[in-house]
């Protein structure tokens, strides 16, 4: 074993006790820093001395044990001639350490004991072991070396959550951080201009929908950085906007002369489609299915709510009015052209079959009123809704419900502060299940997350008068809203993380 080998003094003059690293196995733990760094490819230890010129590499670890001049088991400026406690367990004594009367098979039976996490050995699957019972030291009181997703929050080293993954959405990012720090951030001077709509592709860059005064609408392409890409002018109104499995991108509106619209547009920027709606003074909402179909909503004269189907030339599929339903504030599709629909009045989803035949409704949600979101999320060829809606309080509050794929309520969270003016204008699914809910805070920008069992996790608020809609995209998301500067509304764009 290693000591055997090793005479009992050692010439001590040629050593050099320096070295100007303190990150060198000689400086730190010797070959316990070794193991925990390069597993069993180097577990030993070179300090510096005349002839050790296997301290200059890889921090001074090694293969194989070094000459006895230069071997550092234990670090902490020691060679083993001044320290060798470290190698105990090691088999020190095996063929002459065993004390008097020590049988052999004591000795045998020391040699074969389990590894003790805490007794500062490094021994056995234990990647460090430093002697102590704090946990978010350097070495855990699992003997492990400290990771992000290891459960333990990490302050050394930047750690500011740590929930036991690297998955992002749960309320602690992929990178153990507080989900909502700003990425990027953008202010685009574009007139008197309103964001009513975000979308984003399938390589996560944004397209966004905007009202201007006194120039029509337009749709705005960026890229994943937020610079511009394209614009395209839209009719006089646009009140929504959605993307489609081919990137293409569909606008629903009103034109100039308050007659209803919808157009669809390339991911180049070339207009393919543009449609006018018969009997829709209040077009409000469009999704796009996988096959490409148009489903556009909104409100008709008498507070009657319109549903319509169109192929992705521009054919009418199917059209249905239903009555005393205010406006279908948002819609969702599934791939296969299930349709998932908002209501304004008495705020409930309705869902309708491909051949627009109703399904279910769910219960009532919140108030009344012309301010929602919706969003689907499919599991395993099913799809749960999330709803964000406005609740009759005074300041107003709002709230966020889960439904899954029969209507039937999983969980219903307020976000009511006493004295709070609060609204939730956007909802986006998290990739772990949950809800990212887009609106304003006393006049602050607001994103709030919930997690997939109902679970209120945080708010970040921005500065800003609003955001209005907000998109998920891998680990991160992109939110728009607006803000007053000296031409009137800019756009405000912004990425963060979640």
């Amino acid at each position: 074993m290693l000591l055997s080998s090793f005479a009992a003094g050692l010439a001590l003059a040629c050593q050099s006790k320096t070295i100007d690293n303190a990150d060198h196995c000689y400086n730190a733990y010797g070959d316990q820093t070794c193991a925990a760094r390069f597993g069993d490819e180097r577990r030993f230890c070179v300090g510096p001395g005349d002839g050790c010129e296997a301290a200059d590499e890889f921090e001074g670890c090694v293969a194989e044990p070094p000459a006895e001049a230069c071997y550092s088991p234990c670090g902490l400026g020691s060679f083993v001639d001044e320290d060798g406690s470290c190698l105990v367990g090691e088999g020190e004594g095996e063929s002459e350490g065993e004390s008097e009367g020590e049988s052999e098979d004591e000795s045998e039976g020391e040699a074969g004991m389990e590894p003790v996490c805490g007794d500062g050995v490094l021994d056995g699957d234990e990647q460090c072991d430093d002697g102590n019972e704090v946990d978010d030291d350097d070495c855990s009181n699992a003997c492990t070396l400290p990771v992000c997703g290891d459960g333990i929050v990490q302050e050394q080293l930047g750690e500011g959550c740590d929930d036991g993954n690297t998955a992002s959405g749960d309320g602690c990012t992929a990178t153990c951080e507080l989900p909502g720090a700003i990425v990027w951030s953008r202010t685009y001077e574009l007139g008197d201009c309103v964001p009513f709509g975000l979308g984003l592709r399938s390589d996560g860059s944004p397209a966004v929908v905007v009202q201007c005064k006194p120039t029509p609408g337009r749709l705005i392409s960026f890229d994943s950085e937020g610079d511009v890409s394209w614009e395209e002018p839209m009719m006089e109104y646009p009140s929504a906007m959605a993307v489609g499995p081919m990137d293409e991108v569909a606008v629903i509106g009103l034109d100039a002369g308050f007659f209803g619209a919808l157009t669809t547009v390339s991911k180049a920027g070339a207009m393919e489609l543009y449609l006018h709606l018969a009997n829709a003074p209040n077009p409000a909402s469009v999704t796009i299915d996988g096959a490409g179909n148009l489903l556009a909503g909104g409100g008709t004269v008498g507070g009657n709510c319109f549903l319509d189907r169109f192929t992705a030339k521009g054919a009418l599929s199917w059209g249905r009015t239903e009555a005393g339903c205010g406006v279908f504030l948002a819609l969702g599709s599934s791939e296969d052209g299930h349709l998932w629909a908002l209501r304004s009045n008495s705020p409930r989803i309705e869902t309708y079959t491909v051949t627009g035949n109703p399904e279910w409704v769910t219960g009532p949600l919140g108030a009344s009123g012309f301010r929602g979101g919706l969003a689907l999320d499919p599991k395993d060829d099913t799809y749960n809704a999330y709803a964000v809606t406005q609740i009759a309080t005074d300041p107003q509050g709002f709230r966020v419900d889960k439904f899954d794929s029969k209507g039937v309520s999983q969980w219903s969270a307020l976000h009511d502060e006493i004295g709070v003016d609060e609204l939730g204008l956007g909802v986006a699914v998290l990739p772990m299940g949950g809800a990212l809910v887009a609106g304003h805070l006393d006049g602050e920008g607001l994103l709030s997350w919930y997690s997939a069992d109902g679970i209120h996790l945080q708010d970040m608020v921005y500065d800003g008068a609003e955001l209005r809609a907000v998109a998920v995209a891998g680990d991160y998301a992109i939110a728009v809203g607006s803000q007053t500067g000296p031409g009137g509304s800019a756009v405000w764009l912004i990425k963060v993380t979640i």
